[in-house]
């Protein structure tokens, strides 16, 4: 089970899990309680996070994950705990980065605006695509991810999309990093900007 998978269920596509409408609605309630719970806190999600990760191993593990649960009054057994983790964790190693932290408690959706502009992102690489020109989205962001924590500054996305050579103007480039941090942690999943950008490349491939 993926995290695309496990997050289908929490709006009703079925997914991976069977479509059971329990592991929906543990989603659901884990998503909104951490999201209400990181506006609360200052310092946001990077704060909870650091908090939670008490031994410094820059991940947070089934019982710092259980601790945070408890905080936010959601009780689950140990049994769902672990399957939360086993579908929000990409890398498959246990246990949370702040990555995979960050990417879950987003919930990205696409608004009118963010679809407008992967129009026009679209034809962008359509046309630079005809004239031989390439370029691997996910390297190029990776690239600025100097801590490797899988995530990159809002002034470092900027930067990013600058190279890239797309036809945005600041306040598109504005409202994707709206769409990507909108719990304005101050910073942006990587995998998740490369994914949605892949999605795109594939339309005009």
């Amino acid at each position: 089970v993926n995290y695309k998978d496990f997050l289908a269920l929490g709006s009703g596509a079925g997914g991976a899990l069977g479509g059971d409408d329990q592991s929906a609605l543990i989603t659901e309630e884990v998503q909104e309680k951490l999201v209400q719970f990181a506006k609360q806190q200052k310092g946001g999600l990077h704060k909870i996070f650091r908090k939670l990760d008490k031994d410094g191993s820059g991940e947070i593990e089934a019982r710092e994950f259980k601790a945070l649960l408890r905080k936010m009054d959601v009780e689950l057994d140990d049994d769902d705990v672990s399957n939360l983790i086993e579908a929000l964790d990409a890398d498959g190693n246990g246990a949370l980065s702040y990555a995979e932290f960050v990417e879950f408690a987003s919930q990205n959706r696409e608004t009118p605006a963010v679809r407008a502009i992967l129009k026009r992102i679209v034809a962008e690489l359509e046309a630079q695509s005809s004239e031989g020109k390439s370029a691997d989205v996910g390297v190029k962001l990776a690239a600025y991810d100097t801590r490797k924590r899988g995530t990159i500054s809002k002034a470092d996305f900027e930067k990013c999309m600058k190279k890239l050579d797309l036809d945005l103007e600041r306040r598109d480039i504005q409202t994707l990093v709206e769409f990507f941090d909108p719990l304005e942690a101050g910073e942006l999943v990587v995998r998740t900007v490369s994914q949605w950008f892949k999605a795109s490349v594939s339309e005009v491939e």
